[in-house]
């Protein structure tokens, strides 16, 4: 399993302005990528992206509408995410 990601943008305030982030998820080498991006969280700038293992992934990266920076992490291989602020800090955990 392996991660990557698009840097997007905090630039500008609005939609118009600024570009999310893609995060997508290959189980086959990179041969195809399956976008695995929070449909809960804006997440619209990547700074680094860590694969623990297969199932879980941190992310520092700015997110929502006032680009706060975060760990963004999923458990679940990019199904579900969760922002952690309290583990900024000290990413990657």
């Amino acid at each position: 399993m392996g991660y990557r990601a698009t840097p997007g943008s905090c630039a500008g305030t609005s939609t118009s302005t600024a570009t999310d982030s893609v995060l997508q998820r290959t189980s086959d080498g990179g041969a195809t990528w399956t976008t695995v991006s929070p449909t809960n969280i804006r997440v619209r700038q990547v700074e680094r992206l860590v694969a623990v293992d297969d199932a879980h992934v941190d992310v520092l990266g700015r997110y929502g509408t006032a680009c706060t920076l975060s760990d963004i992490s999923s458990y679940t291989s990019g199904e579900f995410w969760q922002v952690y602020p309290d583990r900024t800090a000290t990413f990657p955990n």
